[in-house]
């Protein structure tokens, strides 16, 4: 009974307390003595109203009686509504801002992507190269933009290196790689994104400034509607006029970038130039790497221009020692300049390879050879001279002018000549020289030879491997038909019109008539200079100097010509070898033609045998010519 009374008493309390207390709820009116207390607050109302106090956790009190908010519904739904309408543009703009952060991550990871190819692309990781078995290019990388040198003293290797990713030279272990190919001679695509700056570049002298872009631009293949514009552009650009001496690289330069590649590779393109050329040379060349994307490979022995690189090798010996940028080179070597750094990895380097060399005990006990002892002269000879006893001179002319190195020739012979007269008139007087007379013999008709078709054709291909300019065809995507025929389509036309002039002179001023069929004499004459200008293109490639090409090709064309090919002696009087030259030599089907349309009055018909072997020697000799011609250097 008395736990009732509790009970009910206490629920009375409780109901008058909420009603003193409580809140109370009209038309959207909020009120109360209370105390509210939350994190996060939710107030609306559909007219004004008064919170006496709010307690909000980690904030402050609002005190009683001070006006928190006082709200209009239409002002109040107004204010959603712009509040809204920043939200949604706000989102927008997050969204935006979000898609436009990814498109720029996915830029980057393309970016470090082709950067990491790249790396990958242009790396060397091999060891022996043609002609330098101790060549090792290893881990020689280089990044997009970037200007990559290598730097080392001559005949260190840079130049074979160069070569090997040009493709000029093969590997003879291992493998070059340019854009994530091997490098290929006969891969076009990839030539047409690399331009090559040789240490001997050679442009045709002939030729002004325009004509040698507009050439190259035609050798790689531009379309002819880009072209002009092209070569304006390199002219503005690298200073060019039509006689360059302020900047004498830039033409050079000019060439190699006129097909717009991808890569350089620039073989001490600064050898000779003076400081401030080089200067405006370096800023060309920065120039093309920062803002045209070009990777620069360079090579050089200059330390100043070493240090303008991005990262550099250092080369010795044919190895590459190491790799980085010069800055890290000279911090890791604790030096101040690359030069001491250089020295110091020559010095490892050297030390390196001393450990196993040992010495020769004979060398050690030899006697010297030479001036540096008077038995060591004795031994080698350098008296027999003056003793009278029979010796050998020889002397060595460069070929490359033919001209000049006859008139060489002329007065190593004459010195030759006057000492040999010194000589006689101290051993013997004066009379063992002096003659009352001199015989000469004068012939009344001197043969000459003054051009040859094959001669011609062979002449104006070597005559680029003794300048370097075979180098630009080298590097370019033209082909070997296209050079060779290059060289033989104006040979052809020249030979054709001496053929005329020889025809006009036969017929008119010796008075011999044509019989037969003029027009089968001069089908037969076009065959035959085509098929002796390619002969002249297949000597070519065993000839390495113009002397070598003059005396070869007058031997292999005129010997078959005069003894073999009827003009003496009948072909079928021959035998053996002779007999074979003879059936399968040109000339002795172009003689029974010329013979039989100026004597017997033959034409096509009665000449078709003849015409047969001619027609299959061109494109057997152009073909072999083509394939004889080397893409590389050997």
């Amino acid at each position: 009974m008395i736990r009732s009374v509790v009970i009910l008493v206490i629920g009375v309390v409780a109901v008058l307390a909420w009603q003193r207390y409580g809140v109370r709820r009209d038309e959207g009116l909020a009120s109360g003595n209370g105390r509210i207390e939350a994190t996060e607050t939710d107030v609306s109302a559909k007219s004004a109203g008064r919170i006496k106090e709010i307690l909000v956790r980690e904030g402050d009190f609002v005190k009683a009686g001070q006006m928190v908010a006082l709200m209009d519904t239409d002002v109040l739904e107004a204010q959603l509504r712009e509040a809204e309408a920043k939200l949604q543009q706000a989102q927008s703009d997050t969204a935006t801002a979000r898609s436009q952060l990814l498109q720029r991550e996915s830029e980057k990871v393309a970016a470090m992507a082709i950067v990491r190819q790249r790396e990958a692309e242009f790396g060397v990781a091999k060891k022996r190269l043609a002609r330098s078995s101790t060549l090792a290019a290893e881990g020689a990388t280089s990044q997009q933009e970037e200007i990559f040198g290598f730097l080392g003293s001559n005949g260190c290797g840079k130049t074979t290196t160069m070569k090997t990713l040009t493709g000029l030279l093969p590997a003879s272990e291992g493998e070059a790689r340019l854009f994530g190919r091997p490098v290929d001679p006969k891969d076009i695509e990839t030539r047409r994104r690399v331009g090559y700056m040789t240490q001997s570049f050679s442009l045709y002298s002939e030729l002004t400034v325009r004509q040698s872009l507009v050439l190259h631009a035609r050798l790689f293949r531009m379309p002819e509607a880009r072209i002009s514009a092209r070569v304006d552009e390199m002219a503005r650009r690298f200073g060019l006029g039509e006689v360059m001496e302020s900047l004498p690289a830039a033409l050079p330069l000019a060439v190699a970038m006129i097909h717009g590649p991808e890569m350089l590779i620039l073989d001490e393109p600064t050898s000779g130039v003076d400081p401030v050329a080089r200067d405006a040379f370096w800023q060309i060349m920065v120039d093309l790497a920062r803002k045209d994307k070009v990777t620069i490979f360079i090579s050089t022995h200059f330390m100043n221009e070493a240090e303008r690189c991005d990262r550099i090798s250092l080369m010795h010996a044919g190895r590459v020692l190491v790799s980085d940028a010069p800055a890290a080179l000279i911090e890791k070597r604790g030096v101040t300049t690359l030069e001491e750094a250089f020295i110091r990895y020559l010095e490892e380097a050297s030390d390196e390879r001393m450990e196993g060399v040992t010495t020769d005990p004979g060398e050690a006990t030899a006697m010297p050879a030479g001036k540096s002892s008077p038995a060591g002269a004795a031994r080698s000879g350098f008296f027999s001279l003056r003793r009278g006893s029979p010796v050998t001179i020889g002397a060595w002319i460069d070929g490359a002018m033919p001209t000049r190195a006859e008139t060489v020739r002329g007065y190593v012979q004459g010195m030759h000549a006057h000492w040999l007269a010194n000589l006689a008139r101290q051993t013997l007087g004066s009379a063992a020289t002096a003659g009352a007379a001199t015989i000469e013999t004068r012939f009344r008709y001197n043969p000459d030879v003054k051009s040859l078709p094959a001669m011609l054709t062979a002449l104006a291909v070597v005559r680029e491997k003794e300048l370097g300019s075979i180098v630009n065809f080298y590097v370019t995507p033209a082909t070997r038909l296209e050079f060779l025929l290059g060289k033989q389509i104006p040979y052809v036309l020249l030979a054709w019109l001496n053929f005329l002039l020889l025809t006009a002179l036969a017929v008119f001023v010796f008075r011999l008539p044509i019989k037969g069929s003029f027009f089968a004499l001069a089908a037969a004459a076009g065959l035959y200079v085509i098929a002796a200008t390619a002969l002249g293109l297949v000597i070519s490639a065993f000839m390495r100097s113009q002397i070598a090409a003059l005396f070869g090709t007058t031997l292999l064309t005129l010997l078959p010509a005069v003894q073999f090919s009827g003009m003496n002696d009948p072909v079928s009087s021959l035998e053996g070898a002779g007999a074979v030259i003879g059936r399968i030599y040109p000339t002795t089907h172009f003689l029974t033609v010329a013979r039989g349309t100026f004597s017997k009055g033959l034409g096509f018909g009665d000449l078709s045998a003849s015409f047969i072997p001619l027609l299959l020697a061109v494109p057997i000799l152009i073909g072999l010519g083509a394939i004889l011609l080397r893409k590389q250097e050997s």
